[in-house]
């Protein structure tokens, strides 16, 4: 099983408001049906978690976002 913690040791922490966001950060959304996933717009990542918010259901991949 895949859940936050190896997620976040991997991929990078919650970005934190207030100062300079980390080279890789997530911020928690909700999908129109509720399900929870964090996306690190700067890896190209959406981490989809599972009903039960401790196991990871799918990892989705896409270009990211280029830096400004």
């Amino acid at each position: 099983m895949v859940d936050r913690e190896a997620v976040e040791s991997t991929y990078g922490p919650a970005c934190s408001s207030g100062s300079p966001p980390a080279p890789a950060c997530y911020v928690k959304k909700l999908t129109d049906e509720f399900q929870t996933y964090f996306l690190y717009s700067k890896l190209g990542l959406a981490v989809f978690w599972n009903e039960d918010g401790k196991s990871v259901k799918s990892f989705v991949f896409q270009q990211p976002k280029a830096s400004r």
